[in-house]
């Protein structure tokens, strides 16, 4: 009986040492090694789609105060002047799942923007038809005279007529006519109720990887966006490889409840029962890392292929469970960067800026992050 006791008391001081014993501390170099396999550039060419109440559609790239950009009927023509934008995912899953920012995977636009714009068209579309039907009129006008003119009588009271020239005249107001027909059957159709206008991203994605070549677009690997955050203040999406497989040298980050690739017996035993890393507070000062393409491809190509960065600063303020600021300098193209702490824990992903600085920004808390996955 007590050889037993021994052993239960010797099994329990050695569990008690495994949860008590904390991840080892790296420094920013062995965190950059372990972390930035699984950091990601990415790609988004895109548009806007307007999809018209009676059907057809418009396109264009970008809002330029009331003016939408690129505006056409082509879709051809969009595809050649899509917008680009960049910016930084990283690999969650084994089954090539990446997180990244909602603004990076799936760029919105106001609706209500866009239909303040599309009724300004709308007007000015009207408008100049307005005026062209009016000098459609002058015209027609004109030729009403020209064919009283083609009649004339000589001294003894008799009238002349030229007829091929009537015949021509009368054609051409035909002609007139005719047009103005359809300016004005247009200007019917120019609806200016926006309500039922259906606006929408279109958006072809594609990853690289740190330490490889990038020569052109195509050199991009194929994603498709999987899932996208509806909650305003969560700024979150996931996107996957279209071939749904992490490469096996890349790291996978691992969000708060989930197990590690690597984990051992002693590691699940501290998870389970020790202090779980979801639960660890992050204190006020506390030293954090980025690794992200800040700037995205114009930073991240050099002659070597492209290489992410690692940044670092501090937590500035105490967090309200959904939102992390830290001092971490950012660039465009951060976006949808780990954020991890001195031992390679995932502790957000940032997402954005205070305003007029680079200095002060936030991310998303990893626990968000779990949520979102779930």
């Amino acid at each position: 009986m007590r050889t037993i006791l021994q052993k239960v008391v010797c099994l329990f001081v050695l569990f008690t040492l495994a949860v008590s014993c904390g991840e080892r501390k790296m420094t920013s170099e062995e965190l950059f090694e372990q972390c930035a396999s699984g950091v990601v550039l990415i790609m988004n060419e895109y548009y806007y789609t307007i999809h018209l109440p009676g059907g057809g559609n418009l396109y264009f790239s970008d809002l330029d105060g009331e003016d939408m950009v690129g505006l056409t009927a082509d879709q051809s023509e969009i595809m050649a002047n899509r917008n680009m934008l960049f910016g930084t995912g990283f690999f969650v899953s084994e089954d090539g799942k990446i997180m990244t920012n909602r603004h990076v995977a799936a760029p919105q636009i106001d609706p209500a923007e866009v239909k303040k714009s599309y009724r300004s068209l709308i007007q000015a579309i009207r408008t100049v038809v307005e005026y062209r039907q009016l000098e459609l009129s002058n015209q027609y006008n004109q030729l009403s005279v020209q064919i009283q003119n083609s009649t004339y009588y000589d001294f003894y009271g008799y009238a002349h007529t030229d007829y091929s020239a009537v015949s021509q005249l009368t054609a051409q107001q035909q002609e007139l006519s005719r047009q103005f027909g359809e300016l004005e059957e247009l200007k019917e159709n120019l609806s200016m109720d926006v309500s039922e206008l259906k606006i929408e991203s279109v958006c072809e994605l594609g990853i690289a990887y740190n330490n490889t070549y990038v020569a052109s677009e195509k050199d991009f690997k194929g994603c498709v966006v999987t899932k996208v955050s509806e909650k305003d203040d969560i700024d979150l999406a996931l996107i996957q490889l279209k071939d749904k497989k992490t490469p096996a040298t890349a790291h996978v980050f691992t969000l708060p409840g989930q197990s590690k690739k690597e984990e051992g017996l002693w590691e699940k035993v501290k998870r389970v029962f020790g202090n779980d890393e979801k639960e660890r507070k992050i204190t006020v000062n506390e030293p954090l890392y980025m690794i992200g393409y800040n700037a995205g491809i114009q930073l991240a190509s050099i002659s070597q292929g492209i290489k992410a960065q690692l940044t670092s600063g501090n937590v500035s303020q105490e967090s309200d469970g959904v939102r992390l600021l830290y001092t971490i300098p950012t660039l465009g193209g951060s976006s949808g960067s780990p954020v991890v702490d001195e031992y390679g824990n995932l502790v957000a992903v940032n997402f954005a800026k205070v305003s007029n600085t680079q200095n002060f920004n936030f991310g998303i808390v990893a626990q968000q992050a779990a949520n979102f996955m779930k």
